[in-house]
């Protein structure tokens, strides 16, 4: 766990990439007390895979799948029901998670304090790190008090944004690699992963959603509601946050605008609709 002295998390969660979370990490990296990544797109993702190291080696393995898939991720942890019984590797695997909890938790905090003293800033109180949805409790049991913030955009402005994003780069990415076209990523991955976020999400009661658009069009009361969660409010320090993006916004495409591009009878726009209406109904009206 980490000491009283250690920078904080703040994890920027979202369901799919082009949702803010890249304009988030700027503005907090705008303030003295945060310190991040300090190059676009801001990903370090130290603790991410530290405690995906401790997600994987606390989850039983599954010995059902060797025989026909060989020995994927889930055949690195400990066996079955190993908090249950007194196998010797099970023992050591638990011994061993309590001082590798340890050891990461030093590890990050070691990490960015350094990346604060090299830009300049005093020991941080927190640090901000893009993370995965399905991690956030094991950064909870590894870290103790997480600040957990939602990044949530309308999926079908997400969709057209990936699709463009991908284009002006000249390469896949978002998962859009391995799919013969669009409408076969839509279809086997991406409405799969936002119904799978989605569940996840309906849930909690521990996580502060933000949407894009009003991160976007209304950043400064956005930024002063994070601030006041983080015990950071200032006037100086919004100014600094809205500063800091000012500063480094030439990547971002959408120009402030709630949608990248009109939507103008595009089937797959309505078929997001039709498959995530119900289930995205509480944070938007996909019927409009």
């Amino acid at each position: 766990m980490q000491t009283s002295t250690a920078p904080a998390p703040i994890l920027s969660i979202s369901p799919f990439g082009r949702s803010g979370s890249t304009l988030f990490s700027q503005l907090l990296l705008g303030l003295d007390d945060i310190v991040s990544d300090p190059e676009y797109p801001h990903e370090l993702f130290v603790a991410n895979h530290l405690v995906k190291t401790c997600a994987v080696l606390s989850s039983p393995r599954n010995v059902d799948v060797y025989p026909k898939h060989g020995p994927p991720d889930n055949l690195i942890g400990p066996f079955p029901d190993y908090e249950r019984n007194d196998r010797p590797q099970n023992v050591a695997i638990r011994k061993g998670l309590e001082a590798h909890r340890e050891c990461v938790g030093q590890m990050v905090a070691t990490i960015y304090r350094e990346l604060a003293q090299q830009q300049g800033k005093p020991p941080p109180r927190y640090f901000v790190e893009k993370f995965g949805f399905f991690l956030l409790d094991d950064a909870r049991r590894l870290f103790g008090q997480c600040h957990a913030y939602v990044l949530l955009r309308d999926p079908r402005d997400v969709f057209q944004s990936v699709l463009a994003f991908n284009r002006a780069r000249g390469f896949e990415s978002f998962g859009r690699a391995g799919f013969a076209d669009d409408d076969e990523y839509l279809r086997d991955y991406f409405v799969p992963r936002w119904r799978e976020f989605l569940e996840w999400l309906a849930p909690r009661d521990d996580v502060r959603i933000i949407k894009y658009e009003e991160l976007v069009q209304q950043t400064r009361s956005t930024m002063e509601r994070v601030l006041n969660d983080l015990g950071l409010m200032s006037v100086g320090n919004v100014e600094r946050s809205l500063a800091a993006v000012r500063q480094n916004s030439s990547h971002r495409t959408s120009s402030g605008r709630p949608a990248l591009a009109a939507r103008t009878g595009d089937p797959r726009l309505a078929e997001i609709g039709d498959r995530l209406g119900k289930e995205i109904a509480p944070y938007y009206d996909l019927t409009t």
